[in-house]
């Protein structure tokens, strides 16, 4: 029996869009392994609303399977998270959260609706067979120990890059090889 070609969503985070930081190169290096991809983009990134992101992604998502899988950077990682939480029945490959967070950021309270809601994280468990946390040492603004607290809540997989900050362009990050690989692990197993 041939396998199903699985199929990758990436969701972006606070203040950015699918054709920031290192999406378009994500999406680009998965579409020439052959990998399906879809980029959601998420409305009012600059002012994001949890009912408005949990329907963008309701609806960009068409099917969720053993070979759906998900990259979510930041904000989108909850929101992610969230989502998947309200799908209780579904078997999803895997998730790959990059500068991840549960709980809000000392800097950003305007974000607590979307940690208000506390995750079930049995049920995450049971929905995605995958699950890895990727963070780098000198984020600024979602601090690796946020990141590996929601690794270990999840029982994910977690990686701990020396530098990269939050993973934005700004930065200079347009590539994330890390998250790359991670993903490929995934996509292997």
């Amino acid at each position: 029996m041939k396998k199903q070609t699985p199929t990758v969503y990436i969701l972006h985070g606070y203040d950015a869009s699918p054709t920031r930081h290192w999406f378009p190169w994500l999406r680009d290096r998965l579409e020439s392994d052959g990998i399906r991809t879809a980029a959601i983009a998420l409305p009012t990134p600059d002012a994001p609303r949890l009912s408005a992101w949990l329907a963008a992604i309701a609806e960009a998502v068409t099917e969720i399977t053993p070979q759906t899988y998900f990259v979510a950077h930041s904000l989108g990682c909850i929101s992610l998270l969230q989502y998947l939480a309200e799908q209780p029945s579904t078997h999803a490959g895997g998730a790959l959260l990059v500068s991840g967070f549960a709980e809000t950021p000392q800097d950003f309270p305007f974000l607590a609706e979307f940690t208000a809601p506390p995750l079930d994280y049995a049920a995450l468990k049971q929905i995605l067979a995958h699950r890895t946390v990727l963070s780098a040492k000198d984020d600024p603004f979602v601090p690796h120990a946020v990141s590996k607290a929601l690794a270990d809540a999840l029982a994910a997989d977690f990686y701990l890059l020396p530098t990269g900050g939050h993973f934005i362009d700004q930065t200079g990050t347009r590539t994330l090889p890390a998250a790359y690989g991670a993903l490929c692990s995934m996509l292997s197993d």
